[in-house]
């Protein structure tokens, strides 16, 4: 048996390993590509350089928005204003038909893009599934008004405010929920907090109060406005931009939280200085704290809490959490470096006698005579009360974000009781990555749900935890906190994003069922019963529904590219939400994920649009990594990750911006331009051993040391044209860098470089030619060249800043500069990007800022908003965010503007469109295996009045036998069906073709729909061990074999087997493994047989069948069936016994063939000594 037992113990063993492997596959995988920075290797954990880098990013895009000495918030509200004003003098003097000439085309306005929504998962194989996503939401509200907690208002960081009136039950099917953005034609789309006035039974005359800034310590939420109120449940809005009849302005405040009391006049709202707000001066210290109603928000106090010394907090400090507590009708506060305190009325504030965690906030660690303490250990706190009862929790962090824990009190503060959570500290993922308070400064929140008598406390920071807290386990030490999302441990069992930063919840419950809602990076989901969810171990599954499907995009792009002639396809570069991309833009606002992470820069490749390249930040030391794809739409994050082409190893160790520039070099698009603190040209692009030699010294040193990522002149922008050089590259190339801006006592950066002989190789010749254009050292933002110039020496740059010209024109490669801003000085913001449509004649220019989109002709500047013909209720212009790229999109029948946001995603401006068509291919990509054909079913749509004729054919890696029909197929306003068929394909490859349709009009006209025909296969491994013996009617020992695919394989695999001996089965331990390419599977079966089992030998065929495959693989595993008995043997015989004497035969039993009954010995023959006994045994 011993040996059985090693045996088997052997196999367990064997067993376990792949179950290892892949959980640590699995697992490395989410921890890598979760976090938003960089995405590592599938099988390794995740390591600090490689986690979310928030402040870094925060770093990146308030440079060139911060302005010492005034209020960046308020010089940005002034452009705002002005532009307002000038859309309306436009809107005048159209109607007064006085000659003025607005800008012109052939759009009705803006329209969006996308993403919305966004399929989160880049991984191809469902590994980092969030569903549907739509950008960073900052708060959720359920109005009260509504019993069914259906109505819903939704915050997004600078996304706008959103609402839905069947968010809840009323929407079984998530699909369902709509959505209608509120704000979108105010000053600002950043919301911090949102909070509704209770006592109303009617949802339309709800006062709605929005707190614009957030305050989750994240620079990009960029600058508040001040209090937004509605008292028509968001239908109209007033602006409350100040306290105290404006002694303490709101502009740059970022609110954290708003409550009322059961007073419903009575209401405070919590505001904080968020990075944006400190670092920018847009704010005064004196202006953060407690801010009190006693008109339901129509007009705001600041009532500083005092300490036990009797003396006001001076200066006063953020306040990151705000409360009520109905059964004490008291308010509460978190006040950073301070601790907890509380107020009656809202106006007069005072520190509690005991603080939660006893001597960690004691008077000594918090020095109530200092402004701020930063050892004192709350640097955010949140709250939760329990509806209906005096119980009430608090969560908070220190500056390091290091947990400080959850506390509660049941009699108003009176005292505290530690909660346990080291089900939170310790969530049971790998490394503990997405465990604790990680990012706690960014993402902390609570939330009390009654149930029954006990409490279902929620705890959201990286992921969602639940403890149910009640008689028998009072302080979560029994059954601690469950982590309901798993978002970087296993393969994200609720689909949940991570970084939570709001939770709400409609009490009573509707229908005795806990409905929540959670505000995160991902935008908002819900689960519809918060009392189901109940496991926190990864293969569980929690119930949570993605209400993003509906919702319009809240995405913070970067950056974006487009294919050169197929108006559908973009790519992007997106915050936390990856590197989204669509081959539907102009059909189909719905995008997917190709690559997970932070996204950066990317780009196409105009002369083979399939060859794709992503970037996540560059976190220095030696961290920047441009990856390349073959596959266009069809890439996914192990193809990028597998195909880095540029690391800082091919650039001499340097490292450059967060996020860090590179084209393609526009007049040899297999080149890459990359920026560091210099530029480097390099190739083959697609190749992962291509050269790249440095054009230019350090900007930094003037000399050729490396960069280390922490310069101020790293490269923001490049573009290169002009003549070509031997080898066919541009031989004039501009880069431009960031700046310090005048915050700096000695401001330096914010150059302009250029060279115009790039092939001599000779670094001294990329200048500095920025001249006294930038005397304030701000962000060089982007470069254009005018492609009417063959030299490539007329160009443009944009400045960002205030109070500075925001473009600038050469003509001779920045040996001279003018001053192109005109009257864009009225709209004075930061000036982020800029495109030339040489198109045109003369050709026209376009900036892109932090107001919006504004044009002019290159010869003199008279600058115009981009955007509908303005007239009173106008709609079509773009929501008031920041605009981060410019790019147009031209054929010989179109021009289209194109527009990324920091907020509300991508949006078009058609500037003309004449007769075009389209085509599309519904069902790409498809799997078939060898031996198959495919095919693929298309539409050719007639557009703006096209009717002529198209050859359609396949071209590229086309498969054999492609054959488009019918062809020519004649466009027409309808979809007009079409199909492409392939031939027999023998073997297993992968075909990225296109359909390519020429049109039988005076142009030509040309467009390819891209297409990806994947041929798989797998195959079932031989079992080990080749042959089996089985004893009657027992079970073999484990048998093992693999099951592997082949290309870009991806299924479930059936396992079966049969036998023609009567009474043999099989038992699998993993009849039905998924399996991938990469992921081969290793399964366990026995072999079982009866009593009635004959014995003999025989054979087993075993089979493995994939849905749509032609036929199963098998392999015969050869049987012998034998019976099962027993040996025994006598070790001492003969026995010689004297007359009298009595005698004992020894003998051994031993098993033959698994045997393991009961043997009864006994004495037989002929003659027999009497008495003579035996005894029973098992062998």
């Amino acid at each position: 048996m011993n040996s059985c037992g090693i045996f088997l113990t052997y196999e367990r063993r064997r067993k376990a390993l792949p179950f290892l492997v892949v959980s640590f596959i699995l697992i490395g995988c989410i921890s890598a590509l979760g976090q938003g920075a960089k995405v590592t290797a599938l099988s390794e954990p995740i390591k600090e350089e490689d986690s979310d880098h928030w402040r870094a990013r925060d770093v990146w895009f308030m440079r060139g928005r911060q302005m010492p000495g005034q209020s960046s918030a308020a010089l940005l509200y002034k452009a705002q204003q002005k532009k307002m004003w000038l859309r309306a003098k436009r809107a005048a003097a159209m109607r007064a038909q006085t000659g003025v000439v607005p800008f012109t085309s052939t759009s009705a306005g803006w329209d969006s893009l996308g993403p919305a929504p966004l399929a989160s998962d880049a991984s191809g194989v469902g590994i980092q599934d969030y569903n549907w996503v739509s950008g960073r939401a900052t708060s959720v509200a359920v109005d009260p008004a509504d019993p069914t907690g259906n109505t819903v208002f939704l915050g997004g960081a600078f996304g706008g405010l959103w609402k839905s009136t069947n968010a809840g039950a009323a929407s079984p099917n998530p699909a369902s929920v709509t959505w209608t953005p509120l704000i979108d034609d105010q000053f600002t789309l950043a919301v911090g907090a949102i909070a509704i006035q209770p006592g109303n039974n009617n949802p339309f005359s709800s006062v709605v109060l929005v707190a614009t800034g957030e305050a989750n310590s994240s620079g990009d939420s960029y600058y508040g406005r001040g209090i937004l109120r509605s008292a028509d449940g968001g239908s109209t809005w007033t602006l409350i931009s100040s306290g105290d009849s404006g002694t303490h302005p709101f502009l740059g405040l970022g609110f954290t939280k708003i409550a009322f009391s059961t007073n419903p006049n009575l209401v405070v709202a919590a505001s904080a200085a968020s990075s944006v707000g400190i670092e920018t001066g847009a704010i005064t210290n004196s202006t953060r704290g407690l801010y009190t109603s006693i008109n339901g928000g129509q007009t705001w106090s600041l009532h500083i809490p005092v300490d036990p010394n009797s003396q006001p907090i001076s200066p006063a400090a953020s306040v990151t959490a705000v409360v009520f507590n109905p059964a004490m009708g008291l308010f509460y506060a978190a006040v950073r470096y301070h601790g907890i305190y509380s107020s009656p009325d809202g106006v007069t504030w005072s520190r509690l006698a005991n603080q939660p965690g006893g001597t960690k906030l004691s008077t000594t660690a918090c020095a109530t005579t200092l402004p701020q303490t930063p050892t004192c250990p709350i640097y955010r706190g949140e709250f939760a009360i329990v509806p209906g009862r005096n119980e009430m929790y608090v969560w908070y962090v220190d500056v390091n974000e290091n947990d400080q824990g959850i506390w509660q009190s049941t009699n108003g503060g009176a005292s505290w009781t530690a909660i346990n959570d080291t089900g939170i500290t310790n969530c049971g993922d790998q490394g503990n990555s997405g465990c604790g308070t990680q990012q706690g400064a960014y993402n902390l929140e609570l939330a009390a749900v009654p149930n029954g008598a006990g409490t279902d406390l929620y705890a959201g920071a990286i992921n969602i935890f639940k403890c149910s807290i009640n008689s028998s386990n009072p302080t979560c030490s029994s059954s601690p906190f469950l982590n309901l999302t798993h978002v970087y441990g296993c393969s994200a069992i609720a689909r949940v994003h991570p970084d939570q930063h709001g939770v709400a919840f409609p009490f009573p419950p509707p229908s005795g069922k806990a409905l929540l809602y959670f505000a995160n990076d991902g935008g908002i989901y819900r689960a519809l019963d918060g009392f189901a969810l109940t496991t926190g171990t990864c293969g569980g599954s929690n119930s949570f529904d993605s209400l993003n499907q509906t919702l319009g995009s809240m995405t913070q792009f970067v950056a974006f590219s487009q294919h050169p002639a197929d108006a559908k396809t973009i790519l992007g570069g997106t915050q936390d939400n990856g590197s989204p991309a669509t081959t539907q833009a102009t059909t189909n606002t719905s995008w997917l994920n190709v690559n997970a992470g932070d996204g950066g820069y990317n780009a196409i490749t105009p002369s083979s649009p399939l060859d794709w390249f992503v970037s996540n930040p560059d976190i220095p030391p030696h961290g920047l990594e441009i990856d390349h794809c073959s596959l266009g739409i069809n890439c996914n994050t192990g193809d990028f990750f597998n195909g880095a082409v540029v690391t800082s190893v091919q650039l001499g160790n340097d490292d450059g911006d967060f996020y860090f520039p590179y084209i393609l070099d526009p007049q040899s698009d297999h080149e890459l331009l990359v920026g560091t603190c210099r530029v480097w040209r390099g190739g083959p692009s697609t190749s992962s051993t291509g050269a790249y030699t440095a054009l230019s010294n350090n900007f930094e040193t003037g000399s050729t040391a490396a960069c280390t990522g922490n310069e101020v002149n790293l490269v923001r922008a490049i573009a290169a044209g002009g003549p070509k050089d031997t080898n066919g590259f541009s031989n004039v190339v501009y880069a431009t860098t960031n700046g310090t801006g005048p915050i700096a006592g000695s401001p330096t950066g914010g150059e302009v470089r250029v060279t115009t002989n790039a092939a001599s190789g000779n670094p001294a010749l990329f200048t500095n030619v920025a001249g006294s254009i930038n005397p304030s050292h701000f962000v060089v933002s982007s470069v254009a060249i005018d492609s009417s110039d063959p030299t490539g020496k007329t160009a443009y740059v944009t400045i960002m800043g205030f109070g500075v010209p925001h473009v600038w024109k050469t003509t001779n490669a920045g040996a001279s500069w003018t001053d192109f801003t005109g009257n864009l000085i009225s709209f004075d913001a930061p000036a982020n990007s800029i495109v030339v449509d040489s198109t045109t004649t003369p050709s026209t220019v376009y900036v892109g800022t932090d107001v919006g989109v504004f044009s002019s002709s290159t010869t003199t500047p008279s600058w115009t908003e981009v955007g509908p013909q303005p007239s009173p209720g106008a709609s079509g212009f773009l929501p008031n965010v920041p605009v981060t790229a410019l790019k147009i999109f031209k054929t010989s029948t179109s021009r289209r503007l194109r527009a990324s946001t920091y907020g509300r995603g991508i949006w078009e401006f058609v500037l003309f469109a004449g007769p075009d068509y389209v085509i599309d291919i519904g069902d790409t990509p498809q799997t078939i295996f060898p031996t198959q054909t495919a095919t693929f079913h298309g539409t050719l749509t007639g557009q703006n009045g096209y009717t002529s004729s198209v050859a359609l054919s396949c071209t590229g890696s086309v498969p054999p036998g492609c054959t488009p029909a019918p062809t020519p197929i004649t466009a027409t306003a309808s979809p007009a069906p079409f199909t492409a068929t392939t031939g027999t394909i023998s073997a297993v490859n992968n075909y990225s073709f296109n359909v390519h349709g020429v049109g039988n009009d005076a142009n030509t006209v040309t467009h390819d729909a891209p297409v990806l025909l994947q041929v798989v296969d797998f195959a079932l491994g031989p079992p080990s061990p080749t042959s089996v013996q089985v004893v009657q009617g027992f079970n073999s020992q484990q048998i093992q074999m693999q099951v592997t695919g082949q290309g870009a394989f991806s299924d479930v695999v059936m396992l079966a087997c049969n036998s023609a001996v009567v009474g043999v089965s099989c038992t699998f331990d993993n009849p039905n493994p998924a399996v991938t390419t990469s992921a081969p599977a290793t399964v366990n079966m026995t072999v079982n047989t009866t009593i009635a089992t004959p014995l003999g030998s025989g054979s087993v065929t075993i089979s493995a069948t994939v849905s749509g495959a032609p036929a199963s693989k098998t392999r015969a595993l050869p049987i012998t069936v034998t019976s099962a008995g027993y040996a025994m043997t006598i070790s001492n015989s003969p026995l010689k016994l004297l007359d009298g004497q009595s005698g004992t035969f020894n003998g051994t039993l031993t098993a033959l063939n698994g045997y393991s009954n009961l043997v009864n010995i006994g004495c037989l023959g002929g003659t027999l000594p009497s008495p003579c006994t035996g005894t029973s045994a098992t062998p």
